[in-house]
């Protein structure tokens, strides 16, 4: 066979992609070590993984993203159940008397939190608040469920939605809504607590490191 000339070979490729000054290869205008919250803004936006929702604070998974959440939840439902933790869930809502008697934990959200006033027309005898933390919620059940050292250990994971606004530009993951998988393992002996947490911290790490 006849060879190509150089000319006809670059004809075959088709013109040149013309890149814009500043400007990366994935449509990228941020740069990652100059302005880190817009370059992770774009990455996932561009790469369809994230959608912003016009509630400011929250936003939509996109099929992408969501399937890297599924993979990482079945892996680490296997791997957490070995380990002797079970799963539970708790409501989203708590009382505004349950988060008074928190205070002095969320002393740092409660500048964020979102309350619920009314149902319908009718105005709520007491406000209901979208839980700024897990452990407002979690932590009044757990006094109620122990009530000597033979009700320990107790291993626990459930699926969380929290609600806290953040106004910390220089956090580029910063939201009003957050989901995630909350572990809590309480112990009669601090020694064994921390054991349990450092082999579940393992697993976190194992897994996000290969995924990531």
């Amino acid at each position: 066979p006849q060879k190509q000339t150089k000319q006809q070979k670059k004809a075959k490729k088709g013109p040149a992609v013309k890149i814009e000054a500043g400007v990366t290869r994935l449509c990228l205008e941020a740069k990652k070590l100059e302005d880190l919250p817009n370059w992770y803004s774009q990455v996932i936006t561009k790469s369809e993984m994230i959608e912003y929702y016009d509630v400011s604070g929250c936003y939509i998974l996109r099929p992408w993203s969501f399937a890297i959440w599924e993979k990482i939840q079945a892996w680490f439902d296997i791997e957490i159940k070995k380990l002797g933790v079970s799963n539970c869930y708790f409501p989203m809502f708590v009382s505004q008397s349950a988060l008074e008697r928190e205070k002095d934990h969320i002393e740092d959200f409660a500048p964020e939190v979102a309350w619920v006033t009314r149902s319908g027309n009718s105005e709520l005898a007491e406000p209901i608040a979208l839980r700024p933390t897990s452990e407002t919620v979690m932590y009044p059940s757990y006094s109620d469920w122990i009530r000597s050292h033979r009700d320990l250990p107790l291993s626990l994971t459930s699926g969380a939605t929290w609600y806290a606004g953040s106004s910390n530009t220089l956090n580029p993951s910063s939201e009003h809504e957050s989901s995630c998988g909350k572990r809590d393992t309480l112990h009669s002996l601090p020694e064994k607590r921390l054991l349990r947490r450092l082999l579940l911290s393992w697993n976190y790490t194992t897994k996000y490191t290969r995924t990531c």
